[in-house]
């Protein structure tokens, strides 16, 4: 993982070299350390393929603009949510696959827009790049640039967002990221920081504007009925993974047929209910371990707390998964560790 993807102006993903980016870097080995690193945001991480964890971030944060890009080798699952100043604008260029990336596929380039206090889940494929920007929700809105158009549509967003479906506003969103991650993190002068801060707020008013102007208004898809039926029969499973026989079985396939679930769940997440509310319990789990007032408590009873009553099956489903041992997960919890930061320039 020596660099992440994209390229300006067109909204396709070509290689770029981190070294090229002056902004912040950090490499981590750890999703709960990688989420905790975004600003603007808050973030939790569900690690749903196999393996060592292993990820990369840069940042530039401001006084009104943070950007953020983000890759990993693992697939995940992320809960954003955004702060009560800002809005976010999370764009995805391609290369999602088959996995459906805020419940939409990747295969049109598209800005997914999530209101302050707002927020939703992604599932962001194996070294995926996932462009996030925040902006103040004030600054942005009192933009000369901004039509009064576009502020009426923000008001009126759910608080899950939308997504834009557009090729041409998400490269003007990935090239001026670019410039500021190349550019900003090299500024020390606080005239030249504020200077800086308001041209990316505008160039962001100016994207949006734009784009309603060529297209009367933005391109929003409208949510398929699987989709919702996933967001629904999620939401169960994750409220009560440890059961999913009797009444919370009942509950979700009273959702669609079991086959019509399963295949929600299978397209969005690569896996049925029952193998991802096991995945859910093996998180709860491996929370524990890391959590120092678990510490008395035996692997074996946590384990039993999460629904693995059987002590070689846990240790097998948690090290396959994982990539290491929870006895291991524990002892690294014990180390003053964090994300190693590599220097820019």
């Amino acid at each position: 993982m020596n660099d992440l993807v994209t390229q300006e102006n067109t909204g396709s993903l070509e290689r770029i070299d981190l070294t090229d980016l002056t902004a912040e870097r950090f490499e981590t080995d750890d999703f709960d350390l990688h989420a905790s690193l975004y600003r603007g945001i808050g973030a939790r991480l569900m690690q749903l393929s196999e393996g060592v964890f292993r990820g990369q971030l840069v940042r530039v944060v401001s006084g009104k603009v943070a950007v953020q890009l983000s890759v990993c080798n693992q697939t995940v699952e992320q809960h954003i949510v955004a702060d009560a100043d800002s809005f976010v604008f999370c764009i995805c260029s391609d290369g999602a696959g088959a996995h459906a990336v805020f419940g939409h596929s990747a295969e049109t380039p598209w800005v997914y827009v999530l209101p302050p206090r707002g927020e939703t889940n992604a599932v962001l494929p194996a070294k995926f790049p996932l462009l996030i920007v925040t902006v103040n929700r004030e600054t942005l809105q009192r933009s000369d640039s901004l039509l009064p158009e576009i502020t009426e549509w923000f008001e009126k967003l759910a608080s899950d967002g939308e997504t834009i479906c557009s090729q041409a506003l998400a490269g003007r969103f990935v090239s001026d990221a670019l410039l500021k991650l190349r550019n900003d993190a090299g500024q020390r002068a606080q005239q030249h920081l504020q200077t800086l801060d308001h041209l990316a707020v505008s160039n962001i008013a100016n994207s949006l504007s734009l784009e309603w102007l060529k297209k009367g208004g933005f391109h929003v898809p409208r949510r398929s009925a699987a989709l919702e039926r996933f967001a629904k029969a999620r939401r169960i499973v994750r409220q009560n993974p440890h059961n999913l026989a009797g009444n919370n079985q009942h509950a979700i396939f009273e959702l669609g047929s079991k086959r019509s679930v399963e295949q929600a769940f299978a397209e969005r997440v690569g896996m049925g209910p029952l193998s991802y509310a096991r995945l859910v319990r093996l998180h709860n789990a491996r929370k524990k371990l890391r959590d120092g007032t678990f510490d008395r408590e035996s692997i074996g009873n946590i384990a039993a707390q999460e629904g693995f009553w059987e002590w070689s099956r846990f240790t097998s489903y948690y090290g396959k998964h994982f990539g290491e041992l929870p006895s291991q997960t524990r002892e690294h919890a014990t180390r003053l560790t964090g994300p190693h930061q590599a220097l820019a320039g």
